[in-house]
């Protein structure tokens, strides 16, 4: 299965899109369980798209091959 995404000039995920949408600006990626929303308690998720994003300071919360995921306290 396959899902589109749409990011910001620092890698962060924007928007996702099942459907292949029109433009050019719109990514492919097949990791999927790395584009949910889940977190640890009391945290919320920001996705990124890793080959237009610094790696934070403190690592990535969890990490695929092009997805990674920051852990910030809500």
């Amino acid at each position: 299965m396959t899902r589109y995404i749409r990011t910001a000039d620092d890698g962060r995920i924007t928007d996702t899109q099942t459907d292949q949408p029109a433009g050019d600006d719109w990514i492919e990626i097949s990791e999927l369980a790395y584009l949910s929303d889940a977190a640890p308690d009391g945290h919320e998720a920001i996705r990124y798209y890793k080959p237009e994003a610094e790696e934070p300071a403190d690592g990535w919360g969890i990490e695929s091959e092009t997805l990674g995921k920051q852990f910030v306290e809500a």
